[in-house]
């Protein structure tokens, strides 16, 4: 997939609450591979579902919807929910397009007016608030209705979709997720750079490295 070249630099990011931003975190899975569930892997004083959550409070979005699936009491009581709304997606087994739909339909159910999404997930450690940020100064700078982060030359999440998008993000279906929508229509799509989102934990060895680079 050939990137969009972007001319111009991103401005200061805007630290300003974006109230028509609603960011959905995507932890329902089961974490097969790991073994356990992810979101509760320590790293540093944190858990990884905390660690994401705290990157998307320190951000300009101020709704945040997490989507929680297998092991979700155990995962609720292992976060603060403060300021969150807890969906729980019991169709997650079909895969990730479950979670989409039901943060949108949390949305849609609710009476918070919203623009934009920005869809992301548990397992990137290196997730901070400036790359949340940085999508929404990129959008206002680009005006593209799609800004996604791009690492290992590849298009991914973090991503942020404006209103235009919300009918797409519901058609999802089995693991289809926000790639299929931003491979499908590269013309409206910019990007910023995260290049550490290449980096998520999939296996307990990848744990153990990662945590040893958190700890040094």
């Amino acid at each position: 997939m050939k990137l969009p070249q972007i001319e111009n630099q991103l401005p200061l990011h805007n630290s300003e609450p974006v109230e028509s931003c609603c960011a959905i975190i995507l932890a329902a899975g089961s974490s097969q591979r790991m073994g356990s569930p992810k979101q509760l892997l320590v790293f540093g004083e944190k858990n990884l579902m905390q660690h994401t959550i705290d990157a998307v409070k320190a951000s300009s979005v101020n709704k945040i919807i997490v989507v929680l699936g297998y092991a979700s009491e155990l995962v609720t009581e292992a976060i603060d929910t403060a300021g969150l709304q807890i969906v729980v997606n019991d169709d997650w087994p079909t895969g990730m397009a479950s979670s989409v739909k039901a943060g949108m339909k949390a949305i849609a159910d609710s009476s918070f007016t919203v623009d934009k999404v920005i869809l992301l997930v548990c397992d990137q450690p290196y997730i901070e608030a400036k790359i949340i940020d940085d999508l929404l100064d990129q959008q206002r700078q680009s005006g593209k209705p799609v800004i996604a982060s791009v690492y290992g030359g590849k298009y991914g999440v973090p991503a942020l979709f404006d209103k235009s998008y919300f009918y797409l993000l519901k058609q999802l279906n089995g693991d289809e997720g926000a790639r299929k929508i931003i491979r499908e229509n590269l013309g409206d799509v910019a990007s910023v750079p995260f290049p550490a989102g290449e980096i998520d934990i999939d296996t307990p060895s990848a744990y153990e490295i990662i945590k040893r680079d958190f700890n040094q």
